[in-house]
């Protein structure tokens, strides 16, 4: 189970990392990285809501009897 914790911390570490490598690396200007970080966050967060949704609704529908 450890192994499992430092792969995941790992695999988190490294898209971070990646992430951070990308924006300072991106050929945009720092205005236009904003504004696409904010885009991009904003879909983020509209598909948790979504998934959040969905997933409150299965767990509604299974505790239901026929």
């Amino acid at each position: 189970m450890a192994d499992r914790n430092q792969l995941f911390a790992g695999l988190i570490v490294g898209a971070a990392v990646g992430a951070i490598a990308g924006l300072l690396l991106a050929p945009q200007t720092g205005k236009e990285t904003r504004q696409i970080v904010t885009a991009r966050a904003g879909e983020v967060r509209a598909k948790a809501g979504q998934i959040g949704t969905s997933v409150r609704e299965r767990i509604g529908h299974r505790g239901e009897i026929g």
